[in-house]
């Protein structure tokens, strides 16, 4: 037979149990971070080419805890980028310019984006940043 003191040892050892087994139940899985790509688009309207003209050349690089990726395209406003999946990714670009009057490089960009989907497009500039 037991005395007071081993069953009050019992009852607390099993409610200890029984906490941690309903824990471990009730826990909501998160996300795993990973990586995915996404369209980062630097068009003229965000300011991407304050001295008039348009957008020529794209380069951007992304930086998170779980990923990086660099890209850099000719001929239009828009690069298909690895980036971190559902976490903050620093994005950095910059762009070519071409005017009536030549070409010229564009400001240099540093944004923070939280990427949730795959192809996600991203606007990025001196304007800030926008998604769909």
């Amino acid at each position: 037979m037991m005395n007071s003191t081993q069953t009050r040892m019992l009852a607390a050892v099993a409610a200890m149990v029984t906490s941690v087994v309903l824990g471990l139940c009730t826990t909501s899985t998160a996300f795993a971070a990973g990586s995915t790509y996404n369209y980062i688009v630097m068009p003229v309207w965000q300011g991407n080419c304050p001295g008039g003209g348009n957008v020529t050349w794209v380069g951007a690089s992304s930086f998170s805890a779980s990923t990086s990726g660099t890209a850099a395209d000719s001929g239009d406003d828009i690069v298909y980028l690895r980036v971190g999946y559902r976490e903050s990714v620093n994005i950095v670009g910059a762009v070519r310019c071409t005017a009536w009057w030549g070409t010229y490089n564009g400001p240099a960009v540093n944004v923070l984006i939280y990427p949730t989907r795959f192809q996600q497009a991203w606007y990025i500039g001196p304007n800030g940043v926008s998604h769909n």
